[in-house]
């Protein structure tokens, strides 16, 4: 879950750092996603992949 890594970057929409499998506590409710920090601050929470497999 969430651990491949692409060997190019792309730079307008890259995170600084990706917390993988981390464990969600919100308002929802609890749920395991992949955290995306960006400059000190959570920028996006979702699945990180790879963009270089494709699914199946």
């Amino acid at each position: 879950d969430g651990m491949g890594q692409s060997q190019a970057t792309r730079a307008a929409g890259a995170v600084d750092t990706v917390i993988t499998n981390a464990l969600i506590v919100d308002h929802t409710g609890i749920y395991k996603a992949d955290v995306g920090l960006r400059d000190g601050r959570i920028h996006k929470i979702g699945k990180a992949g790879n963009p270089d497999t494709q699914p199946g």
